[in-house]
């Protein structure tokens, strides 16, 4: 691909750096072989210190395609299947009850066993205190924060197997907790710890020597601070301890569905991976149909024509595949971006991978917000369009 023309993308940054939405952030466009912008812009905190492009950023939701990703190296390697009732494996949600409405607070029996698919599509019914309805909402918040868990693995997912799910296993897409349960059943089908699993499979021999749970002591100094923003009056303040990943981990257990640390450069290393399936030195890490089921549509029809995130049109021009919404219909605003897959993460961090164009975008703040998906980030995407050939 030729050298893309990124300066109006990276003056629209630049533009809510200086209207105070964010204090800083980093961007990163890069081709298979060449990256067409590696930019710091901004100050890692308010009044503090440059924004640096080996900025380390919590990545929030954006932990999920890596687990999901890791997921199906498991199924690959036959230790895993999509079909499998994940109780078998985490024998503590072996009896699951399903709210009937969350008008109503009553309960029912789950018509059949949640499964590993549930959980990378989102469809098993288990949700986040801000996702869920009804009596979901006060059993969730009484053992976790917004998106992270706060108890030791063995007592949190005893704790969840008692929150009834918002609906029939693989009814609806919920977002919630599903990614966390995918990351304990990982980790208990290795036999080790999910960091050390994500070591081995992912960021070994991916290279991804940056992107961990625990901030080392020495890199602390690269953290960039975290903020959320008053919708109300715009104000930006520190986000509260049990929101912090690298705070609330200490009194809990890595969280495959939120708790990841990383760079710019670290996770353009994953995005590489995600459209090639090969290693750092070109060997195949997954196969060309995993990849593909990753990267495609799973959600029926009648499913999309649901809200999410509030939204009731959310899922019309994308759908949802294994950790990562798909692009398969899109409008005018968006037709050069067919099959575009990528997420985001609540601190303010966003993934796009264009596999038309074999690119990949990065635009990674953090600044938390309530909104469906901050102006700039919705500044980001359009001007990028507007980039592509």
């Amino acid at each position: 691909m030729a050298s893309l023309s990124l300066s109006q993308t990276l003056a629209g940054i630049a533009d809510a750096v200086e209207h105070g939405e964010i204090p800083g952030a980093v961007i990163l466009v890069a081709g298979l072989d060449r990256v067409h912008a590696h930019e710091a812009i901004g100050a890692s905190t308010i009044g503090g210190t440059p924004m640096r492009r080996d900025s380390l950023f919590r990545i929030a939701s954006m932990t999920k395609p890596v687990v999901s990703a890791t997921a199906m190296w498991l199924v690959e390697a036959g230790r895993l299947r999509l079909e499998d009732p994940v109780a078998r494996h985490l024998p503590a949600l072996s009896t699951l009850a399903v709210l009937k409405s969350p008008q109503s607070g009553e309960i029912e029996p789950a018509e059949r066993p949640v499964t590993v698919l549930d959980l990378l599509t989102h469809r098993a019914g288990f949700a986040y205190p801000g996702t869920a309805e009804g009596l979901p909402v006060d059993l969730l918040r009484a053992f976790n924060a917004e998106f992270l868990p706060n108890l030791r693995e063995d007592e949190w997912l005893e704790r969840l197997a008692q929150v009834p799910l918002m609906h029939q296993p693989g009814k609806a897409f919920t977002y919630g907790f599903s990614t966390d349960v995918l990351g304990l059943l990982i980790a208990g089908v290795e036999g080790q710890s999910l960091g050390r699993v994500l070591k081995d499979r992912i960021f070994g021999p991916l290279g991804m020597d940056q992107t961990t749970f625990r901030v080392s002591r020495g890199d602390r100094e690269r953290l960039v601070g975290a903020y959320s923003r008053d919708l109300e009056h715009g104000a930006l303040t520190k986000i509260a301890p049990a929101l912090d990943c690298q705070v609330a981990v200490d009194g809990a257990f890595e969280s495959g569905g939120a708790g990841l640390v990383s760079t710019a450069r670290d996770y353009l290393r994953f995005a590489r991976f995600l459209l090639s399936g090969q290693d750092a030195t070109g060997k195949s890490m997954l196969s060309q149909r995993s990849l593909a089921l990753m990267t495609s549509n799973h959600l029926t029809p009648e499913q999309r024509r649901l809200p999410t995130f509030g939204l009731p049109d959310y899922w019309s021009e994308q759908g949802f595949g294994l950790g990562v919404s798909v692009l398969d219909r899109p409008g005018a605003a968006r037709s050069k971006s067919v099959g575009r897959y990528g997420w985001a993460g609540a601190y303010g961090t966003l993934w796009l991978n264009e596999p038309c164009h074999g690119l990949t975008a990065l635009l990674m703040a953090q600044v938390m917000t309530l909104e469906a998906q901050p102006s700039y980030e919705l500044r980001f995407e359009a001007d990028l369009h507007e980039a592509l050939p």
